[in-house]
């Protein structure tokens, strides 16, 4: 039986106006190195640095989630790739991370009020990626560390 990969998609954006604020997306490229070696074949995933790169690609092809890194620089282009990502496929899981957040209960609270998206993952995301995709393949129970979900 051929069953199909779960598609993920990766984006650690930056507003490519000005080219002297590009870097390497590291921080996505390890939780999806974790998650190749993790998942294998029931995977495929593809790492995004300019919206328009990843604005194409889900016009293409949705992605079963999409996985947005979260710093301050990138809020706004974040919230609106997630618009489109929605007027897509509304389906999408969106799951964002990184240091971006706020630490007090009431803090975190008002952020998912005010951000369109699924789930977030505190500190290192690889493990806690591995954890929301081992229960969306139906491997483990949804009891997810480090995962804030809205």
């Amino acid at each position: 039986m051929n069953k199909r990969k779960l598609k993920i998609f990766f984006g650690d954006l930056i507003h490519n106006r000005h080219i002297y604020n590009y870097c390497v997306p590291l921080n996505v490229g390890y939780v999806n190195a974790t998650l190749k070696e993790r998942f294998g074949d029931e995977i495929e995933t593809s790492i995004f640095k300019f919206p328009d790169d990843l604005i194409s690609a889900m016009e293409t092809s949705n992605p079963d989630v999409l996985a947005l890194s979260n710093y301050d620089w990138h809020v706004n282009l974040n919230k609106a790739v997630i618009e489109i990502a929605r007027r897509l496929n509304p389906d999408v899981l969106v799951v964002m991370g990184g240091p971006n957040i706020r630490k007090k209960p009431e803090g975190v609270k008002q952020y998912l009020l005010n951000h369109p998206i699924d789930m977030y993952v505190v500190n290192e995301g690889e493990d806690a990626f591995c954890g929301i995709l081992e229960y969306i393949l139906g491997k483990q129970s949804s009891n997810f560390k480090q995962t804030i979900s809205s």
